[in-house]
């Protein structure tokens, strides 16, 4: 008898154990498909954009020549190093869903 209820508790733990990590992968299953529905309207409200899973494509913030930008501010305005590093700003904020 002690063996039948051994065996029997011994099920029960484990068809316990298959549900919770039932439960848990279909939890992780549902907050990734979640994730995904949630980018996916948020990228078609923007105009598109990168994908989920994926590394952005080329280079997103590059600025050429930053050696040899003076030190700011030099006193006539800024210069066209200084006015490329301010467009290239702005168009990273915009990227990112910032001011327009």
């Amino acid at each position: 008898m002690e063996t039948v209820v051994s065996l029997t508790v011994s099920a029960l733990v484990i068809a316990l154990c298959v549900f919770a990590v039932a439960g848990v992968l279909t939890l992780v299953a549902g907050a990734l498909i979640g994730a995904w529905i949630f980018f996916r309207g948020n990228m078609c409200q923007r105009g598109g954009g990168e994908g989920f899973f994926s590394t952005p494509k080329g280079e997103a913030f590059t600025i050429e020549g930053i050696d040899d930008v003076p030190n700011y501010p030099d006193g006539d305005g800024p210069s066209e190093e200084e006015k490329h590093l301010l467009k290239k700003t702005g168009d990273l904020f915009k990227s990112m869903g910032g001011p327009k």
